[in-house]
């Protein structure tokens, strides 16, 4: 057999060998989210600095800087984190910063990462600028409210400026008003510096509400007792959060609010 006919019988194997379907791209696609765990030509180090920890993580400047506009233009510009190639992240936990990182190796986190740490996985995505990922944790925070922990996730909402959260957790409070503002999350709200004209909103939802209580019952529409915050209550607790957001000499917005007869 001739060097055609060996160069013919090649070609016809060829034709009938089918690769496998997405063969070469999966393992393409493979090899990104492989670099995450192999350092060999690593060029970046982030130093993490946790309340309880410091921990260093070994990257690579192509995917972190095409990945996330935040870093990008630490490394662009003439900073001396592009120059000596470590950046330091102080009040960074480090267990959310690998969970973050491993979102821009892989496009995905694991839904036990987002169970547990939404609000600092939402930090670091709204700080740095990778929107998928804030939309991914204010999906998972959206879906698990609840009265313990809604007043924590509307602070988380209303500091980083995530609209639609607020305004679900805003219609999640103002069905469950009363039992929110008996739990620790609504002290926290109250005590919060930068969340005074926050909680004129939610005051306001609290007092909606307690009208639309006492009309019902006034109407004879609805049985139930009395609210169990009452409009003195309500006058006290938004006095009490004046002198304490007052106390740290900062000027705070208040949204005035009816307190009803």
């Amino acid at each position: 057999q001739g060097l055609s006919g060996r160069l013919h019988h090649s070609y016809s194997m060829a034709k009938r060998a089918k690769p496998k379907k997405g063969g070469r791209k999966a393992a393409f696609a493979g090899l990104v989210p492989s670099l995450l765990t192999d350092a060999t030509f690593a060029d970046l180090t982030f130093v993490v600095q946790g309340e309880d920890a410091t921990r260093e993580f070994k990257a690579h400047r192509a995917i972190v800087g095409a990945r996330c506009p935040g870093l990008r233009g630490m490394l662009t510009a003439n900073m001396a984190e592009a120059n000596s190639g470590t950046i330091t992240l102080a009040e960074t936990e480090p267990v959310a910063f690998k969970e973050f990182l491993r979102y821009l190796y892989t496009d995905a986190v694991p839904a036990a990462a987002l169970e547990a740490m939404p609000d600092h996985l939402l930090d670091l995505g709204k700080k740095y600028g990778v929107e998928r990922l804030v939309a991914m944790c204010e999906n998972a925070l959206a879906s698990s409210l609840s009265v313990e922990n809604v007043a924590d996730r509307l602070m988380l909402s209303n500091l980083h400026d995530v609209p639609r959260l607020k305004a679900l957790c805003m219609d999640f409070y103002g069905r469950h008003n009363d039992q929110v503002m008996a739990t620790a999350g609504f002290k926290r709200l109250c005590q919060h510096p930068r969340c005074g004209q926050l909680l004129g909103e939610v005051l306001a939802v609290h007092t909606a509400s307690s009208t639309n209580k006492k009309r019902k019952r006034d109407e004879g529409e609805d049985g139930a007792g009395a609210s169990g915050m009452t409009a003195e209550k309500v006058k006290k607790l938004y006095l009490i959060c004046l002198i304490q957001n007052d106390g740290l000499n900062q000027k705070i917005h208040l949204v005035q609010i009816i307190i009803p007869t």
